[in-house]
């Protein structure tokens, strides 16, 4: 075992009993056995300190606190991702709905006679109809102008 290594399981090592390999480097290596000796009785000089008794409660509180503002960051980052990837499907609809509406009133408002004159099957049997119904109320009226009863 080397000094450097030696020396820093002894830093560490806070019990009075040390390793095995650490202890047998101890009986062969002078400068690890001065460094020890020096380091344990620095020990024994400085007054040994205890944290206070509630410090283990505001460590678990803290760490509480963060835990829990890491998960309501977590949220937050997932709610924003979601609606950040689904805000085009809003947009999409807004726009369908948009052409929706145009679309329909121009169906709406469009003359039943088409621009060329030519009329589709179905407009024509339409117009048909609409002209015998013309027909029937210009003969319940008479020639001079006075209507007659109807029949509806």
């Amino acid at each position: 075992m080397k000094c450097q290594q030696a020396q820093t399981i002894i830093i560490e090592t806070t019990r009075d009993k040390l390793p095995g390999p650490v202890a047998a480097h101890l009986e062969t290596c002078e400068a690890c056995r001065s460094f020890a000796v020096a380091l344990k009785r620095a020990g024994d000089v400085v007054p040994r300190v205890e944290p206070p008794s509630v410090l283990d409660q505001r460590i678990l509180r803290t760490a509480r606190m963060r835990q829990g503002q890491a998960a309501k960051d977590a949220r937050n980052a997932a709610f924003h991702a979601f609606h950040a990837r689904h805000s085009w499907l809003a947009a999409a609809a807004v726009i369908l709905a948009v052409f929706t509406a145009v679309l329909w009133t121009v169906m709406i408002n469009s003359p039943t006679v088409p621009e060329n004159g030519k009329l589709t099957a179905w407009q024509d049997v339409t117009m048909e109809e609409e002209m015998m119904l013309i027909a029937a109320e210009l003969e319940m009226l008479d020639l001079n102008g006075t209507v007659t009863a109807s029949t509806d």
